[in-house]
């Protein structure tokens, strides 16, 4: 959970602006679609201070996010997750986290958090730090747990006994290992998630498997889109077999060669996507690094096979495009030539420009060396 603190005095504390911002690392199975997770604060020492619950998105967000003033430094903060349905005769409620916290010992953590990120850079850290605002982040994951009246013993301990924790969690997000590529691997990150997973599998475990399910979610979508695709040209390259001989426009041996060609790598990329699909699609951050470095304990040979229903796909596509330009030049060939030239232009636009504004400095610069020259001589004469 993210919550942004804003101190008054720089030298105590005495005045809090607390606002709850999102919420991370919950795992939870909602039984209905009407069940929102909800944010409970309340501080023990002075129970007639309430807040109203802020309500959460299914995607953590917070919905009603409003600044709460604190002014008890030395008192406990109890923060509590809680998921129930959003209708009225609802009571059922499940704890899915429960924090308990000191204002002033939180000071304090900030304030040393703010000094050490001056010096350890912090990319996807738990604590992030500002000139006038602190960022302090609790990401835990809690599996839900269902009360009957009080809380239960989902209280963790205090925040001082917690500092390693948090210096731990601090130093696995912001430091990133260092992996170095041969000239093979790096020809292989450019059109694959290689270097993505090498690092991955480089982190402790309790980041790993985030960084894994990152990938393979992308994956997993890249994968749905090839098979959509890979459909559509072996449907066209189907549709085109059936076409009789005596059609409006001829189709001679290269068009026909081509679309055949067409036609086996979308027949082969359908099957070998639909196989790479039937393996991972299931598959958690575990299952999936165990399958996918099985061979020699490297993700090579996966990205490898993970990008050959899209080279298929793209096989298949220019073939298409190959057959249709091959049918059209056989009718107008100018209208051919000149789409093409436009096309051309258009794809690569931005090396004409550079191609064109270093020839001008070239040729600045050689105007400028004969003027030096010519300059040189009448001066020497």
């Amino acid at each position: 959970m993210s919550s942004a603190a804003s101190e008054n005095a720089p030298n105590h504390v005495s005045d809090w602006s607390l606002a709850v911002l999102r919420t991370t690392g919950l795992q939870y199975n909602p039984p209905e679609r009407s069940w929102r997770p909800s944010v409970h604060l309340t501080i023990p020492a002075c129970p007639n201070l309430r807040f109203s619950p802020l309500v959460l998105g299914r995607d953590g967000q917070i919905q009603n996010a409003r600044t709460m003033s604190l002014e008890l430094p030395h008192s406990t903060l109890d923060i509590r997750v809680n998921y129930g349905s959003q209708r009225r005769d609802a009571r059922q409620r499940l704890v899915a986290f429960a924090y308990q916290l000191s204002l002033g010992d939180l000071a304090e953590q900030q304030r040393r958090q703010r000094q050490e990120g001056d010096r350890v850079p912090n990319q996807e850290s738990a604590v992030q730090q500002s000139a006038t605002r602190t960022m302090f982040v609790l990401s835990f994951d809690f599996v839900c747990h269902k009360i009957t009246g009080a809380m239960g013993t989902l209280l963790s301990t205090h925040l001082a006994s917690h500092s390693n924790h948090v210096a731990n969690h601090q130093s696995e997000g912001g430091e990133q290992p260092e992996v170095s590529f041969t000239l093979l691997e790096q020809l292989l990150c450019t059109f694959t998630p290689y270097a993505e997973l090498s690092v991955a599998g480089r982190l402790p475990e309790n980041r790993r498997d985030e960084r894994i399910e990152k990938v393979l979610k992308y994956m997993k979508k890249e994968w749905s889109l090839v098979v959509a695709s890979l459909l559509a040209l072996a449907g066209i390259n189907a549709a085109i077999f059936g076409l009789a001989p005596g059609t409006v426009f001829p189709i001679d041996g290269p068009a026909r060669r081509v679309t055949v060609l067409g036609a086996i790598t979308a027949g082969l990329g359908l099957f070998l996507d639909s196989l790479i699909v039937f393996i991972y699609y299931n598959a958690d951050a575990r299952m999936f690094e165990r399958t996918a470095t099985c061979v020699d304990g490297t993700y090579f040979y996966f990205c490898v096979c993970s990008r050959v229903p899209t080279m298929c796909m793209l096989v298949s596509a220019t073939c298409l495009a190959a057959f249709l330009l091959i049918v059209a030049w056989a009718e107008w060939r100018s209208a051919v030539i000149v789409l093409s030239l436009l096309a051309g232009v258009a794809m690569s636009l931005q090396l004409l420009v550079y191609g064109f504004e270093q020839t001008l400095e070239c040729a600045g610069w050689c105007m400028r060396g004969i003027r030096r020259e010519l300059v040189g001589s009448s001066a020497g004469t």
